[in-house]
């Protein structure tokens, strides 16, 4: 689930020209009461001004805002902006040349809210009666999770990374019928001493399970016709685990610490935390990509960023990445974690053994010599912000942000961007989509949604290498397509120099494997599919 924090990034387009410098750049963050909002214009990508606690801020074109779970244009906002009376806004950007212009904004009922109870009865219709508390229901218009829930598009449930889940991350649903294939009863055994609830192994791991009475429920919505509509569930009292494949995650975070070089400024870590459905040393690594996008087409390029394990001994399977960046890096707006076992599509649809995870919380470099004046926040290292996310799928290109809330920084011309392809690319598993709309709480937007990649994700959940027989290396790769184009092909890099090309042997579940002797030892390994995924270890 997003926090409170969790932000709008905007995008833009392709060849460059460089802002004018005005006088000195002044951050603000304007945190409180949604007072209205109003679009410059009809068009798709339409800026306008947004009102918060008093404060009038000017909203660049092609501006997004975050809902807890969805991206949605400017326009589309302000146009229904009468229903969100008395919700919560965070908007963030700075003062240029006078004028404060947003940058990231976030919106929800209340920006914390959350509750927990437990469960006293559940209906087929969807709806979950909470013990001495309100009734709930999931916020499902894909009708994944229950028998479905439609009125409130903006602050849907996560359907492509499970934000319904038991404490380890293992998806939970409500029951459609008595017999529901998709959300069988078998997948809710009785334990010892009569309970349902605790600490189990998944009956079938492939299908998700139901939600019961007696299950104690943390939860995050809104109020409509007074019931609570819910986008995130932890069911906290089930701990239902995984062997092998699939491994569920279910992260917790995702924070980054902005880098400054200022010496008067300070800045804050890199935080990935999360938990895993199986607690075998083979999930580990557990790795982070950057889904980078190309800034015409939508297309999604994973670059690993980060490779981390569970804490040894969590009886929670916790993983917890901290570092503290020491450089300028470029930062996107959404991370796919992987686990070491890889992925594998389950029956309700899910691309289980990753989670895309939008940023939870963005922390600008902060001041460590009181007195001096604020510094501007940064949103040069964006490239989501700066060259953007292309086109959506109304063929629409959404470009930089005009105004951009940041003096002096280089932005792309969508205007250099060529045509839209005539076909669109299919979609790859697990709902990943060029605009960022990949789930981890990105789900919906309509005219925001840029077009499907046709990167398949590849992990390389096997690499070892043993002095015996003249070296031999052992690697295996798994796609997340099974489809016979994948051909995986193998290089790498040691003292002879760099191998390139070498055939790998289709398994099965999208599995490619390679073993040689003969062979240096690597100091990296690179597994490339013929759909464009690719994946590289060193040693």
């Amino acid at each position: 689930m997003a926090s409170a924090r969790s932000i709008l990034l905007a995008v833009a387009g392709a060849t460059f020209s460089v802002l004018g410098v005005n006088a000195q750049d002044v951050p603000f963050t304007y945190n409180g009461a949604f007072e209205g909002a109003t679009a410059s214009s009809t068009d798709f990508n339409s800026g306008g001004t947004i009102r918060v606690s008093g404060h009038s801020v000017t909203v660049p074109k092609n501006l997004q805002i975050q809902f807890p779970a969805a991206w949605v244009g400017f326009k589309d906002f302000a146009g229904g902006s009468a229903a969100f009376d008395e919700y919560e806004v965070e908007v963030t950007g700075n003062i240029v040349g006078g004028t404060p212009i947003a940058a990231q904004i976030s919106i929800a009922q209340y920006l914390l809210a959350g509750a927990t109870g437990f469960v006293d009865t559940v209906s087929f219709d969807g709806r979950i009666k909470i013990k001495g508390g309100p009734t709930i229901r999931i916020n499902d218009p894909n009708a994944v999770y229950s028998a479905g829930y439609t009125a409130q598009p903006f602050f849907t449930a996560d359907d492509a990374n499970p934000s319904i889940t038991a404490f380890s991350g293992f998806p939970m649903c409500v029951p459609r019928k008595a017999d529901d294939p998709l959300c069988p009863q078998s997948n809710r055994p009785t334990l010892t001493g009569g309970s349902k609830q605790g600490n189990f192994p998944a009956p079938d791991p492939l299908v998700m399970a139901p939600i019961v009475p007696g299950d104690y429920l943390e939860y995050s919505g809104i109020q409509v016709d007074g019931e609570i509509v819910v986008y995130n569930m932890v069911v906290s009292n089930v701990q239902i685990t995984t062997t092998g494949v699939p491994t569920y995650i279910r992260m917790e975070d995702a924070i980054i610490g902005v880098f400054s070089s200022n010496g008067d400024q300070e800045t804050a870590q890199i935080r990935f935390i999360g938990v895993t459905s199986d607690g075998a040393a083979n999930v580990n690594p557990i790795k982070v990509y950057a889904m980078d996008v190309d800034p015409c087409t939508g297309k999604i390029t994973d670059r690993e960023v980060a490779a981390t394990s569970m804490i040894a001994g969590s009886a929670r399977n916790k993983f917890d990445y901290r570092v503290k960046a020491t450089q300028t890096q470029e930062y996107t707006r959404e991370y796919r974690i992987v686990a070491g076992t890889g992925t594998r599509k389950t029956k309700n649809g899910i691309l289980a053994g990753q989670y895309v995870m939008p940023v939870s919380e963005w922390i600008q470099a902060e001041a460590t010599t009181p007195g001096l004046a604020p510094f501007a926040n940064n949103y040069r290292s964006f490239p989501t912000l700066t060259k953007g996310l292309g086109y959506d799928d109304k063929n629409n290109l959404w470009g930089p942000l005009s105004p951009f809330p940041q003096s002096g920084v280089t932005v792309s011309d969508p205007t250099k961007c060529p045509p839209p392809a005539t076909e669109e690319p299919p979609a790859t598993g697990g709902g990943t989509t060029g605009g960022g709309t990949t789930g981890g709480g990105t789900t919906g937007g309509g005219a925001t949604t840029p077009p499907a990649t046709t990167n398949d994700l590849v992990t390389m959940p096997t690499f070892t290498w043993i002095s015996s027989g003249g070296g031999t290396l052992t690697i295996s790769c798994r796609s997340s397509s099974t489809d016979s184009k994948v051909a995986m092909k193998l290089s790498y890099i040691n003292r002879n120099g760099a191998t390139n090309g070498a055939t790998m042997t289709a398994g099965a579940n999208g599995v490619w494997n390679f073993n040689a002797r003969s062979i240096k030892q690597p100091t990296s390994v690179t597994c490339t599919s013929g759909l464009g995924g690719k994946v590289t270890r060193t040693s």
